[in-house]
């Protein structure tokens, strides 16, 4: 569901292993456009029931939810979790809060959008700058792991990132203001992991690789 760059992707990917896998879009042209290369795509909300029931959603084995819209995503997610339950759900989030929205409803197979591209970068600019392939990879995994995992735990209190509502009563309020406190109680203690592993990758390399004419 949603066949812009992100979706076309997981799509020419699975056509490359002769899979073929049914569009849903709201693009009239890329609808179009798609169904000239022989596939099957369908116009419209992907947040309609029936649309999702005409295209076999019920026969279906996989759900990527690949929309721009974090509303609609989210929507989707909800309706195919009620209805399609034997679907697996593989989404695409938009940043930490909607990846949280995605988590309470049950989706387990999130991507961050923009976190492995950004890693991987970090990664480039880190071997251009003279440190080994093998502890650019060790460094990478060690910001990444504390990252995912404290975003996993924290994902159950309220998204994380919102800040309270003046609008809402006291006491959800103040378990927005809880949540938020603890977000970054997490995030200063995933840095501290990282930093420790940062001291411990360099710490071995002081170690096989000492400085010529050093003790």
């Amino acid at each position: 569901a949603g066949f812009g760059r992100y979706g076309q992707i997981v799509g020419r990917l699975l056509s490359a292993q002769g899979l073929q896998a049914t569009v849903l879009d709201h693009d009239a042209e890329q609808v179009a456009s798609v169904r000239k290369f022989g596939w099957n795509a369908y116009f419209g909300d992907a947040t309609r029931l029936d649309l999702l029931r005409n295209a076999g959603a019920a026969e279906a084995k996989v759900l990527v939810i690949a929309l721009d819209d974090v509303a609609q995503s989210e929507a989707l997610a909800k309706l195919a979790g009620e209805h399609f339950p034997q679907l697996c759900r593989v989404a695409r989030a938009r940043n930490v809060s909607h990846y949280s929205a995605l988590r309470r409803l049950g989706v387990e197979h999130i991507e961050r959008e923009t976190f492995e591209s950004s890693l991987r970068s970090a990664r480039s600019v880190l071997e251009r700058l003279g440190l080994p392939p093998h502890e650019v990879r060790e460094l990478a995994q060690a910001f990444r792991a504390p990252n995912l995992s404290e975003l996993a735990r924290s994902a159950s209190f309220n998204g994380g990132t919102e800040l309270a509502n003046p609008n809402l009563d006291p006491e959800e309020s103040l378990y927005q203001e809880l949540a938020l406190d603890m977000t970054r109680q997490s995030w200063n203690w995933s840095l501290a992991i990282y930093h420790n592993e940062i001291s411990d990758v360099m710490g071995r390399r002081l170690v096989s690789d000492p400085t010529p004419g050093g003790p």
